[in-house]
């Protein structure tokens, strides 16, 4: 471009950018944003976010969180998009304790959205995330706790949230307290999904309650949720 005269712009830098955190050329990442900063053109959050998540999706997290502290948050750009990812990256490598850290650090900085009608789902999001990890590596007390705390601060938790809980609580064995969670799901409106229903007939078959999975499969249809072939 430049032996034609032509400077590339911003679009043409984040189009180059978003192809080498995708294809993992993280250190050509890295070069194109300084040659971005020091052709003049600023890089934003949506940009170190993009370096973030290819960094993230490497495994270096380390070195995410390292970006994000030592350059994203001096200039004003860490979001919640920026800590979400990397609290992903962590609980997707059973990092929870690591993960819940990040989560109470993003809490303790007043990390949140500019945009209040977006704010309930984004902390939903970032709770659902810690519940998983936590659910995943049988810490599920740790996760009901955290669900507590949702309701405490007035965050509403989504199907995905009791989905998640429901499950660990029936693999645990802990079958009154799941269907308590249940009870109060459908309290709120919110009705299960395919998901939610084929783990609660398969733990009701596998022990041996096959007249209520039946009952509850009947219901399933009567949603108008299709079942699967696990179903």
């Amino acid at each position: 471009m430049r032996r034609n005269g032509c400077e590339p712009d911003l679009v043409t830098y984040t189009v180059f950018l978003n192809y080498c955190c995708n294809e993992l050329m993280l250190e050509e990442a890295e070069k194109l944003i300084e040659k971005m900063e020091g052709n003049g053109l600023e890089a934003d959050g949506y940009r170190y976010n993009q370096l973030l998540r290819g960094l993230c999706k490497a495994n270096r997290l380390e070195k995410a969180y390292k970006l994000m502290i030592d350059k994203m948050e001096v200039k004003g750009l860490v979001d919640v998009v920026s800590y979400n990812t990397i609290i992903r990256a962590f609980c997707k490598t059973d990092h929870s304790k690591k993960a819940y850290n990040l989560f109470n650090e993003m809490e303790r900085k007043g990390i949140a959205p500019d945009v209040m009608e977006v704010k309930g789902l984004v902390d939903v999001v970032s709770y659902n995330t810690i519940i998983r990890a936590f659910c995943k590596t049988d810490h599920s007390k740790k996760a009901y706790n955290l669900f507590n705390e949702m309701e405490r601060k007035g965050i509403a938790p989504d199907v995905v949230t009791f989905t998640i809980l429901i499950e660990a609580l029936l693999k645990e064995g802990k079958s009154s307290v799941a269907k308590a969670l249940y009870d109060q799901m459908i309290s709120k409106d919110l009705f299960p999904d395919r998901v939610l229903y084929t783990s609660i007939i398969d733990y009701l078959c596998k022990t041996g309650e096959i007249g209520k999975g039946q009952s509850i499969f009947h219901g399933m249809v009567e949603q108008g949720v299709a079942p699967d072939v696990i179903s």
